[in-house]
């Protein structure tokens, strides 16, 4: 979650176009929110990384990712709706995917019997390899 002091200088930034719910977490360059985007009237996962991040990558940089990413299709990846920046910060947001993590998965599927887990690997195209194709 985003410290307090903090809070309003981002708040304000995306305030015109998100409402944030509920810090998710927080790792590597950036912090997670659920959020409300008010144009599109549907919660989203907001994505906003840190400034000594964003100062990293660039804004350049990202916007060419982020337009990459926009064009993929395909069932294992989640696409990007929107991305922009804000004071030092860079953003993109993302459909609010519900239920278990992704750690949740792996956990419970390592607990099934061998022959009813689930496996990524099994999907004959995974979401990374498409990525790589385009």
């Amino acid at each position: 979650m985003v410290p307090p002091s903090e809070q309003p200088r981002v708040s304000f930034a995306i305030a015109v176009r998100y409402r944030l719910e509920e810090g998710i977490g927080s790792r590597g360059r950036a912090t997670i929110y659920r959020a409300h985007d008010l144009k599109l009237k549907q919660d989203v996962m907001l994505c906003i990384m840190w400034p000594e991040a964003a100062e990293a990558i660039g804004a350049e940089l990202f916007e060419r990712e982020m337009k990459a990413a926009q064009a993929l299709d395909h069932p294992n990846i989640v696409p990007i709706h929107d991305f922009g920046s804000a004071y030092a910060s860079l953003y993109y947001a993302t459909p609010l995917v519900r239920g278990e993590t992704l750690t949740e998965k792996i956990r419970r599927d390592l607990k099934a019997p061998l022959g009813r887990r689930d496996r990524a690997a099994e999907d004959p195209e995974p979401g990374p390899q498409v990525a790589q194709r385009n």
